[in-house]
């Protein structure tokens, strides 16, 4: 019983609660997000069809919370890649804050996307930290942490259906 009372319960409660309110905010947002791709889709002479853009709405968002648990398992190679690496002449050092700049322009236009996407990555941080305090090894903490966001996520865009209709 003693690892019961070790086990990280507060952290994985608030990845829970993160990920189910990002999944309730996609869900109710997904109008929005159909209206504008459908205006856009008519300006470029596209097609697109309302019931296709939902489920790719939904498919993104679990590739992102993909992406951040498992970019979380070897966050020093990632880091080494876009920081260490392109610094090594003079044309590569030019093309990584060519590429920063841009970025930095990016986040500051889309404020309120980026503090979402940095709200998902704290909680998977702090899961994760607390996971491999607990005694868990990196690939069994990602995939905790994987499940428990993806379940966390599906049970947000449930329930703001179901209390939708």
């Amino acid at each position: 019983m003693y690892w019961l009372k070790k086990f990280p319960w507060l952290s994985l409660v608030l990845l829970l609660a993160t990920y189910g309110v990002f999944g309730w905010y996609v869900e109710q947002s997904k109008s929005l997000w159909n209206s504008w791709i459908i205006e856009q889709g008519r300006g470029w002479g596209w097609t697109i069809e309302e019931d296709l853009l939902g489920i790719s709405l939904y498919v993104v968002s679990g590739a992102v919370i993909l992406a951040i648990t498992f970019g979380l398992t070897a966050p020093v190679a990632l880091l080494t890649f876009f920081m260490g690496s392109p610094l090594k002449n003079d044309v590569r050092a030019m093309f990584s804050v060519l590429v920063w700049a841009f970025a930095v322009v990016i986040i500051i236009c889309w404020l309120q996307f980026f503090a979402h996407l940095l709200l998902l990555i704290s909680a998977a941080i702090l899961g994760r930290l607390a996971l491999q305090e607990w005694g868990c090894k990196t690939w069994q903490a990602s995939l905790i942490i994987s499940l428990l966001a993806l379940s966390s996520f599906m049970v947000g865009l449930f329930v703001s259906s179901e209390l939708g209709r």
